[in-house]
């Protein structure tokens, strides 16, 4: 996971805040600190709020969830950008962004990962 420099700021921020009774600023604790709201640190939190753990904190650097994934506007779609593939490629439903990228002339590699080596 990238941790941001904004991310570790903060963290250097908090840890540096005066922790006695008369600081203006209150510190709450927490028993887990996830850093990053994208997929591992969404699924961390998911993962504890299974378990009925919910003392926990998640520390993200920029505004918005979800890390690297996220969709951007491109000739009148939202695309996904940051997973950098188009899955299941010969489906219905992601059949348009194929056509659409074989027609800006985008650079793809076709690639099969149901393909499993195990050693």
């Amino acid at each position: 996971m990238h941790i941001t420099r904004s991310a570790i700021l903060t963290v250097i921020l908090l840890s540096s805040v005066e922790r006695s009774l008369s600081s203006p600023v209150k510190v709450n604790k927490t028993k887990v600190l996830i850093l990053g709201a994208g997929l591992s640190g969404i699924t961390a939190a998911k993962t504890l709020l299974d378990k009925n753990i919910t003392d926990f904190l998640i520390l993200e650097g920029k505004n918005y969830t979800g890390g690297r994934i996220h969709d951007v506007p491109f000739a009148g779609f939202n695309i996904e950008a940051g997973a950098n593939w188009i899955q299941y490629t010969d489906e219905e439903d992601t059949a348009p962004f194929v056509k659409l990228r074989d027609e800006k002339k985008l650079n793809g590699i076709l690639s099969n990962y149901s393909d499993f080596v195990v050693r």
